[in-house]
């Protein structure tokens, strides 16, 4: 999962090269300006909460506390506000979400089958979420 969030970092990192180049929609990323100190905060709490951390269920708990966040929501609306048409056509930032969300909500409940109601939740929050072969 880190170095699928890592990757995710590595993308954005693209897209906001891209988009100074190419331009930006900002009326698309708008909406989340706001927002986006509270997210800050709700991931310092997060991550400080990392120490308190006592069993690998209170980790993948912590994994669903994230992914539920509106984070990936600010994922998404961050590449659909860059105007550059490379970002919008390649393959790898438009399938980025639903891959990780697929295997996170597949791999959860083989590590620790008491999360399977959790990541149902999950899965229902992210429609594009498929079953992983």
């Amino acid at each position: 999962m880190a170095d699928q969030e890592q990757y995710h970092a590595d993308l954005l990192e693209v897209c906001r090269a891209t988009a100074l180049r190419s331009g930006w929609k900002a009326n698309l990323f708008n909406p989340w300006q706001d927002y986006l100190p509270r997210l800050e905060q709700q991931m310092d709490a997060a991550e400080a909460s990392v120490y308190q951390i006592g069993s690998v269920e209170d980790a993948l708990r912590l994994v669903i506390q994230i992914e539920s966040s509106e984070v990936n929501k600010v994922f998404r609306a961050a590449l659909a506000a860059t105007d550059a048409a490379f970002v919008k056509r390649l393959k790898p930032f438009q399938e980025a979400m639903e891959a990780h969300m697929s295997y996170i909500v597949e791999r959860l409940p083989q590590l620790s089958p008491q999360l399977v109601l959790d990541t149902r939740e999950l899965r229902a929050e992210f429609p594009g979420v498929r079953h992983q072969p």
